[in-house]
Formats: C-alpha cells, sequence, structure tokens
C-alpha cells in the first residue's frame, strides 16, 4: 500500500497535479512548515494550490530552491549580462515563471558544463 501511495505521489509531481499539501507529506512536513520554507504564507498558497501555481508564487531565489538549483548573487548578474536591452532585467524577488525558468536554464546548463 505504501508503495503505491509513492507512486501515485510521484506521478502527481511529474504531471503536475500534486497539491502543495501532497509535497509537504512528501517532505515529512506540516502545510505549514513547508511553504514556510518558501517565505510564503496560508494566504499565498492553501493546502489544496496547486503545484504549479505555487511554482508561480515564488521568488527566484526561492523558486531555485524548489527546483533543486544553487541561487548565488553572481550567477544572478552573469545571466543579467547576457539579456537583451529588450529584456527585463532579473531580480531575487522575481515571480515572473519565464524569467526564473530563463535563469534556472541558465545556471544549469553553467553547471552542466562545470
Amino acid at each position: 500500500v505504501q508503495t503505491k501511495e509513492s507512486q501515485q505521489m510521484s506521478e502527481r509531481v511529474s504531471n503536475g497535479t500534486a497539491t502543495v499539501e501532497d509535497l509537504a507529506n512528501s517532505s515529512g512536513m506540516k502545510y505549514d512548515e513547508f511553504i514556510a520554507q518558501y517565505g510564503l504564507n496560508e494566504e499565498d498558497v492553501s493546502a489544496d494550490t496547486s503545484m504549479t501555481e505555487l511554482m508561480e508564487k515564488l521568488t527566484l531565489k526561492n523558486y531555485c530552491t524548489f527546483m533543486g538549483i544553487t541561487y548565488t548573487d553572481e550567477d544572478l548578474d552573469a545571466y543579467n549580462a547576457t539579456l537583451t536591452e529588450d529584456d527585463a532585467k532579473v531580480s531575487a524577488d522575481t515571480t515572473d515563471m519565464e524569467a526564473k525558468n530563463g535563469f534556472v536554464q541558465y545556471v544549469y546548463t553553467k553547471q552542466q558544463e562545470a
């Protein structure tokens, strides 16, 4: 039974249908502890909020933590230097998903090359 529950949880995480409470439980935490580690509170997300909605609420710095990517100010400065004049600069507090994904991809690629 536990193996089946674990497998179902993995599937929900993989397809993006996991809730914040699912993620908290899989981390061995309570809902409020889980969201607090990402600088969020109950006004930002509920236990039933989807994983996708949670990721949209996270700042760039907390999004990196959630994605397992190490955030540094040096990487942020280097990433911003790669952007064109038309692109908005990114900060640690950015919540725009496109900007967050661009930065995470940049850092991931950099780490793979190292």
